[in-house]
């Protein structure tokens, strides 16, 4: 399995809206995730962020480096963090 890791800060936008935008386009490319409101630093300054947490059995990066493409572009934003891992998982 991998885990994929998207990090996204809202910049010059209200949290509500980038909370919007960031799900109408994850529901539109990903079957599922988990959405994490969150804190983040970039270059000392602080804004709100969101991790979209992707566990997946199948390689999907390209599709998802295109919504990561996508969120940078629609959220006026210099990059879009995306981290990946091999993980083990079980089911319980």
């Amino acid at each position: 399995m991998l885990e994929f890791n998207l990090y996204i800060g809202t910049g010059k936008y209200d949290k509500t809206e980038t909370k919007t935008l960031i799900k109408s386009l994850a529901d539109s490319v990903l079957t599922g995730y988990t959405l994490i409101e969150t804190t983040g630093i970039w270059k000392g300054k602080r804004e709100d962020s969101f991790i979209i947490n992707i566990v997946e059995q199948d390689n999907i990066q390209a599709e998802i480096k295109a919504l990561a493409t996508v969120l940078r572009e629609q959220l006026n934003q210099k990059c879009v963090l995306l981290t990946t891992k091999k993980i083990k998982v079980e089911f319980i």
